[in-house]
């Protein structure tokens, strides 16, 4: 167990695979896609979440699309990293 996970209180967690999918990357590095669009305001809207359009809404539609896909399961533990770049959502969707 990670000091991490115990520092959550969770004593149960083991090591597991980790997924480097870059099929949800877009149509380039750099520009925001459709599904990280989706993300984006999914998350805002539901969760009160604010995620960037590159980093973590493309991370985020690929965890989505695992999910709804069935690669993911209701019964697993998913652990989502959100690596920031705020400033990107509102150069991206701000008016300024």
């Amino acid at each position: 167990m990670s000091a991490a996970a115990g520092a959550l209180g969770y004593s149960d967690i083991t090591a597991g695979p980790v997924v480097n999918d870059t099929s949800y990357v877009g149509p380039a590095y750099g520009i925001p896609s459709e599904a990280s669009q989706e993300a984006i305001e999914l998350l805002a809207r539901r969760e009160g979440l604010l995620v960037d359009p590159i980093y973590s809404g493309k991370g985020f539609a690929g965890l989505l699309d695992h999910v709804r896909s069935g690669l993911r399961g209701p019964d697993g533990r998913i652990v989502f990293v959100h690596t920031g770049g705020l400033p990107a959502l509102f150069a991206e969707f701000g008016d300024g």
